[in-house]
């Protein structure tokens, strides 16, 4: 792929809500939630944790599309 390694960023351990994903992908947040697989995800939580790095790879891949 196209797409430069996250692997710092993934480091950060940073994690979008899934109405923060939304926000940053111009999607609903019901989209994000019926789509999570497409993410990586912490789910060991009652609230759905979305990955940052996952998050900007799928929207550079979007992008690059």
């Amino acid at each position: 792929t196209d797409i430069p390694p996250l692997h710092r960023v993934r480091l950060l351990g940073k994690t979008y809500s899934s109405l923060e994903v939304a926000k940053l992908l111009n999607k609903s947040d019901r989209w994000v939630r019926d789509n999570k697989h497409l993410f990586l995800v912490d789910d060991t939580t009652r609230n759905y944790k979305f990955e940052q790095s996952s998050v900007l790879e799928y929207h550079f891949k979007e992008l690059l599309s």
